[in-house]
């Protein structure tokens, strides 16, 4: 995997976790719960399922494609690069 794609790939994570972030912590009443937290392995389960790097992250159809045809451990490693700390919140 070249440099180039990792980058657009981390970016576009980054750009998805921007814009669904917000909706992933917010308590029952749907309010902002600024003590919420999410795993790093939650995120990556959030912003990598439904092609959401892709619809929300800006991610080309040409390297959506090429990230989804990594194995599972790669693209997990990949995304850790994205998301290196164990825990996500406000």
């Amino acid at each position: 995997m070249d440099k180039e794609f990792k980058e657009r790939v981390i970016r576009a994570a980054y750009r998805t976790w921007a814009a669904i972030g917000a909706d992933c912590l917010i308590d029952e009443d749907g309010e902002l719960d600024e003590s919420a937290t999410m795993s790093r392995e939650e995120v990556i389960q959030m912003v990598t399922d439904a092609d959401r790097i892709k619809f929300h992250g800006g991610l080309s159809k040409a390297d959506a494609e090429e990230f989804y045809k990594l194995s599972r451990k790669d693209r997990n490693s990949l995304m850790k690069e994205a998301f290196p700390y164990k825990n996500y919140g406000w």
